[in-house]
């Protein structure tokens, strides 16, 4: 069973990553883009990097997708409910995730950690975010 995430671990992750953030202005999701006069969305992904402090990579037995689901849940949530499903895509940032686990885990663990949202939510960010952004025909 996966330790529960405390605000304490939260504050601890947002201090290791503090030099890497480019703060934007505190607008609603809604309407950044309209304030930035961009399209703003957000890559869902890059966890597994050891970097991030989790050290999956030095564990003796490597995480399954239903503790790293639990695991990335807190920052995954909250990014999609301030940027909505329509702006959100998930990403596996492989090769270098490999280090912690593998691209199934990860996959299994996108499909964890999304089973709440309808079924045109779950497209929006497996796939439909992705090919409107990056103008891709499929």
């Amino acid at each position: 069973m996966p330790e529960e995430l405390t605000l304490s671990d939260v504050q601890r992750a947002r201090q290791r990553i503090a030099s890497c953030v480019r703060r934007t202005p505190l607008v609603p999701s809604a309407t950044l883009s309209e304030h930035l006069k961009t399209n703003v969305y957000v890559k869902l992904g890059g966890i597994g990097m050891p970097r991030t402090g989790f050290d999956w990579h030095a564990r003796n037995t490597p995480i399954g997708s239903e503790e790293l689901a639990a695991t990335m849940a807190p920052f995954m949530t909250y990014c999609i409910e301030q940027f909505g499903p329509s702006r959100s895509m998930f990403e596996s940032n492989f090769p270098v995730d490999k280090v912690s686990f593998s691209y199934c885990v990860m996959y299994n663990a996108f499909k964890r950690l999304s089973k709440a949202y309808s079924a045109a939510e779950r497209a929006a960010m497996f796939h439909d975010t992705a090919t409107r952004v990056y103008r891709i025909g499929v």
